[in-house]
């Protein structure tokens, strides 16, 4: 009896030498049966699959084809996984020539997919990444690329700060044009922008692993804007894009997830309804206190949606008791079946705060080790130092290019009003000559350095 098993390249051990051979010689000398590569397989295109010849007596064959797809579906430690990042940030995390997004490529030994269609579909945005390697190092990648995603709040300085009669709550439709926002100014590593002469609203960006230190340093730059402190400075707002799809996965059964982050920061989310524009159908809000805003973006982050994948044997039974541990976590299984290689892939749907336990289970199910992950706050600070190494190109970027993200903001009907109410405002001080240096309609000057003096931010320009 002879039969011929073709083989996926990709969930080969080095097809063209030692390994696979290992393997043929030990399974040939366990049942008896003949394993060896069809003619011209180990130096066929890349494009087609090898195959391999197995013959002998009907029992023999049988069992070396089983011994085979064992051996390989264990010897294959390839998983995918695919992550939600908004469309807006992945600019960023690729970084110029995909230098950024290659360090963390390079420290992880995985493949790391943005979708090609964003760059030619201005319509619908993909923002799903997808992450190629063994566990472990796919684990490794998803924290780092979440750690590389800048922070990004705004607020809307009152009119009270240009001693004018207060917001009446209305907010007027204004026609913003993308092309006049433009970086304002920095300071200590925190990036300003607004709309030239027709906005107030402002846009602060910074790197994610330096927002703890720059809490203060944020609070300070909305007191000197807004000309007030404490209670009375306006609510912070950060915005997410969210596919439309997966807005109830995230709100969670009964809006459970949405309403336990609520109760636990303090801080507003809002969904956009079915009366939003096709554009902000999308775009999640949090509003509320500064700390309470970051918090309750970084739990968001937990309930989106994360796919875990891998191939194992057609015959590989996929159910049990651990199974039933992720479902309750609220973790879906799905599987396909591939005959042309005696495979079927399974596919875990979960919230992402739960991957590490959707990675578990390839090891359960093939009986392998658990895997080890590392400290999440080494491979953090690895991000970061990713970032450090890349100060000057952020640093042109952030003068040079408007990310996408500030620009979203910019496009939407916010409540605009005029910048020169905010200059006339600053000018009545008897200290606005040192608060304040307006060049070419900016908002605020670039910043080296700065303190608080008498209530007010004093700064030095450049």
């Amino acid at each position: 009896m002879e039969i011929v098993i073709k083989l996926d390249r990709l969930k080969l051990p080095n097809a063209s030498n030692s390994p696979a051979e290992n393997i043929f010689q030990e399974i040939s000398k366990e049942t008896g049966a003949s394993l060896v590569w069809e003619s011209g397989s180990k130096t066929i295109p890349v494009r087609r699959e090898p195959c391999i010849k197995i013959s002998g007596g009907e029992e023999n064959v049988s069992k070396a084809k089983e011994m085979l797809l064992e051996r390989l579906e264990v010897q294959s430690n390839r998983v995918v996984m695919k992550m939600e990042v908004t469309h807006l940030e992945h600019p960023s995390l690729i970084g110029k020539g995909g230098k950024l997004i290659k360090k963390v490529m390079e420290a992880t030994g995985c493949h790391i997919h943005f979708p090609d269609a964003n760059k030619v579909n201005k319509l619908e945005k993909k923002n799903q990444v997808s992450i190629y390697g063994d566990p472990t190092n796919v684990e490794r990648a998803r924290v780092m690329i979440r750690a590389l995603i800048p922070i990004q709040i705004h607020f809307q300085v009152p009119e009270t700060s240009f001693d004018t009669q207060a917001l009446n709550g209305t907010h007027p439709n204004y026609d913003c044009s993308l092309s006049g926002t433009k970086f304002v100014g920095s300071y200590n590593g925190l990036l300003l922008y607004s709309p030239p002469g027709q906005s107030n609203i402002v846009i602060i960006r910074c790197n994610q692993d330096q927002f703890s230190k720059l809490r203060k340093d944020i609070t300070m730059l909305m007191e000197y804007i807004c000309c007030t402190k404490g209670a009375n400075l306006p609510p912070v707002h950060m915005m997410t894009d969210i596919m439309q799809q997966h807005h109830e996965f995230v709100k969670g059964p009964n809006n459970s997830n949405i309403e336990g982050i609520v109760k636990r920061t303090g801080a507003k989310i809002t969904f956009p309804d079915n009366k939003s524009l096709m554009s902000e159908k999308r775009s999640i809000t949090i509003s509320g206190s500064l700390d309470s805003v970051y918090v309750a973006w970084l739990e968001i982050m937990n309930y989106l949606p994360v796919n875990v994948s891998f191939d194992v044997n057609a015959t590989r039974e996929t159910k049990g008791e651990y199974m039933d541990f992720l479902r309750d976590l609220g973790i879906a299984l799905f599987t396909r079946p591939n005959p042309k290689y005696y495979i079927k892939n399974v596919n875990l749907k979960g919230p992402e705060k739960f991957s590490k336990q959707m990675l578990q289970y390839r090891q359960h199910l093939l009986h392998l080790p658990s895997l080890c992950f590392k400290a999440e706050i080494e491979d953090i600070n690895l991000a970061s130092n990713f970032l450090a190494s890349l100060i000057e190109y952020f640093q042109s970027l952030a003068v040079n290019a408007i990310p996408s993200s500030v620009t979203n903001i910019m496009s939407r009907n916010i409540g605009f009003e005029t910048l020169q109410q905010l200059t006339q405002g600053l000018n009545s001080t008897s200290s606005h000559k040192q608060l304040l240096a307006i060049t070419d309609n900016s908002l605020i000057p670039v910043i080296s350095k700065g303190s608080i003096e008498a209530g007010y931010y004093i700064t030095s320009t450049k």
